[in-house]
């Protein structure tokens, strides 16, 4: 079966985004009350964060095209 290369850039987009945003997920702490976060903390949760808005246009541009 062939695909156009936008649909297979779009994929490949899912194929590199989710297990970020998993990974991100799972290395970002919340810190304790009363502490700092530190930059690590900060650069997952951003990661998480900004990874989570690409993927949202990611699926939203999938099912557009889905229907072009």
């Amino acid at each position: 079966m062939y695909y156009d290369r936008f649909t297979r850039l779009l994929h490949w987009c899912f194929a590199l985004m989710i297990p970020l945003q998993l990974l991100s997920e799972e290395l970002m702490k919340r810190p304790k009350p009363g502490r700092i976060r530190d930059d690590m903390q900060i650069f997952w949760f951003d990661t998480h964060e900004w990874v989570g808005m690409l993927l949202l246009t990611v699926i939203v541009l999938r099912f557009g095209w889905a229907f072009v």
